[in-house]
Formats: structure tokens, C-alpha cells, sequence
């Protein structure tokens, strides 16, 4: 008689794969061998990790693709929740900044990555094209090098507040905003942001 799963089973499976998704995330900018420290920090066995992603490029492109849906979803909420298009884009950025600063590792292993760098720029891209910039496209590439670069620089120190502070109030100004009205479209992006985490 062949093993069939029991719901229970199956409920339990995707618990465990969740949760090695979790630690894949948590891991990715580690040096070391990937599965293996997944593996650790999920409290799993290396063949229950293999079980689920039998190759390490595969658990890798999960665990940014997983990333990828949590940045966007933070992203289309921070900015749906602004009153108005300037405010809906800095909510939008501060809410990239935050995803991406209470993981600093994470932020230096995946943003040259082509899926995530693609579809975080489209996102700025449609924001930006409501307050009726005229490069959009252009604007929304060097908003997202410019994020980068601050948010990784040791300057402020890797993922800090103030980092993702300026960055945003920077990228602002980079659309035309005066100092000011950049500093304060920040400051309520970046409110914003930890009121909805």
C-alpha cells in the first residue's frame, strides 16, 4: 500500500519549509556553507534543508525571491497609506530603507541581484511617474544606487536609522524637493514605516 500524506502531514511540511525559508533569508550575506547554516539557525537537520531545496542556488533564489514579496508588500502599504503622491513615494522609499536596514546583511547580498534590482526599480518607477517627474525611469535607477550605497555605507554604520535618514531625504531632493520639504517628507516616510512594523 503506498504512503499517502495526511493533511497533517502536509501542514507540518510546509511549516518546516517556511521556517527554513525564514532562516534563508536571516543567512543570505553569510560566508559559509549556506544549507549548513540554514540548517543551524532553522534548528532543522541539513537533510530536512535539502528535502525542501535539494540545491543551495535554489534555496538562495527562494530565500531572495521571499525577500523580494516582503520589500514590495511593506512598499505598496507604507505608500497606499500616504495622503498624497510626494508622500506615497517617501513612505515607498522609507519602507524599502526599513526592509532593507533591519537586515543590513541581506541588503548587501541581494540588491545587485537582477530579479530584486528589477523589480524594486519598477515599483519606485510607477511612484515616481505620479508626481509627474519626466524620467521616471532614470530617476527611479539612481534613487535605488543611491539607496544602496548609503544604506551599506560604514559611514553611518551598516543599516543604521540615520543612514536610511539620509538616504531618503537625498533621494528626495534628487526629484527637486528643497531640503526642507525632503527632511520632512522623510521624517513621515520613516514614522510611517515603523508604525506599520
Amino acid at each position: 500500500m503506498a504512503y499517502r500524506k495526511t493533511d497533517a502531514v502536509l501542514d507540518s511540511l510546509a511549516t518546516t519549509k517556511d521556517k527554513i525559508l525564514a532562516a534563508a533569508i536571516q543567512t543570505l550575506g553569510t560566508d559559509g556553507n549556506f544549507p549548513k547554516l540554514v540548517a543551524e539557525r532553522a534548528g532543522v537537520g541539513i537533510g530536512t534543508v535539502y528535502y525542501h531545496y535539494p540545491d543551495a542556488r535554489e534555496l538562495h533564489a527562494a530565500a531572495v525571491a521571499r525577500q523580494l514579496q516582503i520589500s514590495l508588500a511593506a512598499m505598496a502599504t507604507a505608500g497606499n497609506a500616504a495622503t498624497n503622491r510626494l508622500g506615497a513615494l517617501a513612505a515607498t522609499i522609507a519602507a524599502y530603507c526599513g526592509s532593507m536596514r533591519r537586515l543590513p546583511r541581506v541588503t548587501q547580498a541581494i540588491v545587485s541581484e537582477p530579479s530584486f534590482r528589477t523589480a524594486i526599480v519598477r515599483d519606485f518607477e510607477d511612484r515616481i511617474r505620479q508626481t509627474r517627474h519626466p524620467h521616471p525611469d532614470v530617476a527611479a535607477i539612481a534613487i535605488y544606487g543611491l539607496l544602496n550605497a548609503v544604506l551599506a555605507s560604514r559611514l553611518y554604520g551598516i543599516g543604521s536609522t540615520e543612514a536610511a535618514s539620509t538616504a531618503l531625504v537625498m533621494a528626495l531632493q534628487g526629484l527637486g524637493l528643497d531640503r526642507q520639504e525632503a527632511a520632512g517628507f522623510a521624517a513621515a516616510g520613516l514614522a510611517l514605516d515603523q508604525t506599520l512594523n
